[in-house]
């Protein structure tokens, strides 16, 4: 993967942890760190099942492989 899709999701999962301690008004150190976490875990999730549905897709013939992260 390149460079700028790390520097995409990385801003992305900062923004959504600023946003969403903003709007749950978490204020330590240690709640912000559970909320970045958090977002982390879900970001990564969402890229996975979206990554192994493109790889199901074309196993099952539905869809062209050359899908890349």
């Amino acid at each position: 993967m390149s460079l700028r899709t790390y520097l995409i999701a990385t801003v992305i999962v900062f923004v959504c942890t600023a946003a969403i301690s903003v709007w749950k008004r978490k204020r330590g150190t240690k709640a912000v760190l559970k909320v970045f976490f958090q977002v982390a875990g879900i970001f990564t999730a969402i890229v996975c099942f979206v990554f192994l549905l493109a790889k199901l897709l074309a196993y099952l013939g539905i869809a062209q492989s050359g899908f890349f992260i």
